[in-house]
């Protein structure tokens, strides 16, 4: 599957654009997922949960069963055969998001970015290095900017965040703009919508992990007074949310 990418990333400009960002899309997390399995079964020493993924785990990964922390090296992706297989992907992406005018693909093209690793990107580049290359904060704040008509991209944007959020230094980076804050006014924007809300939480609780993004959040954004606001919008969200998961759970 992953040797398809390079006719993926050829067929961006052509007339089949928005099959191509899809299918893109659908492989990074594919690879996330594979990336998310590799790391259980190294630390179980054993390939079950890459069979969950692939029929043939040997085509991603060299020998798991059996090994010890000792013979892995103590990194599971030191074996990982696809390692960094998406490098010249990257800068195409990256490209396509700063120039994309159509608001269905440029989900598409965002979505794909959310779902990389630092294994996908290229060779001793980190997602500081990309912030830093491509003015990749300045370019979400200007879509939430310029495109408020469109919840999808607020969505992509908030994840892109999160993903931003595995990184000390690239969380950092994400604290010191004004980036978080005008996220947190998306939350009004958008009215009732449950999984932007969701997603805002979640990226506030990255931003908690780390103590200097902590108090940056905490004092730097307002938030504090954000959460005392809509602590009654949470509520309601949370009970909405017990009854769906009830209701859901009368069909099993």
């Amino acid at each position: 599957m992953i040797s398809y990418l390079p006719i993926f990333l050829d067929a961006i400009n052509s007339s089949n654009r928005m099959l191509a960002t899809k299918l893109l899309r659908n492989m990074s997390k594919w690879t996330c997922d594979l990336q998310r399995c590799i790391g259980l079964a190294f630390k179980i020493s054993d390939d079950g949960p890459l069979t969950a993924m692939t029929n043939e785990p040997q085509k991603y990964l060299g020998f798991i069963n059996g090994c010890t922390e000792g013979d892995r090296g103590g990194d599971p992706y030191a074996k990982y055969r696809s390692l960094h297989h998406w490098k010249d992907a990257v800068p195409s992406l990256m490209s396509s998001f700063s120039t994309e005018d159509d608001n269905d693909l440029l989900v598409e093209i965002i979505g794909t970015l959310v779902h990389l690793t630092t294994n996908d990107l290229p060779s001793l580049t980190s997602w500081d290095d990309l912030i830093t290359d491509y003015s990749l904060i300045d370019l979400m704040r200007n879509l939430i900017t310029t495109r408020a008509d469109s919840t999808d991209i607020y969505l992509e944007v908030i994840l892109l965040c999160s993903t931003l959020c595995e990184s000390r230094v690239s969380a950092n980076l994400l604290a010191e703009s004004t980036l978080i804050h005008e996220l947190l006014f998306v939350w009004e924007e958008v009215g009732g919508d449950a999984e932007i809300h969701l997603q805002i939480l979640n990226l506030c609780e990255k931003l908690l992990c780390f103590e200097e993004t902590r108090s940056t959040l905490l004092l730097g954004t307002g938030a504090s007074l954000f959460a005392y606001y809509t602590f009654v919008d949470l509520l309601n969200l949370c009970s909405h949310i017990f009854l769906h998961i009830r209701c859901n759970a009368l069909h099993f």
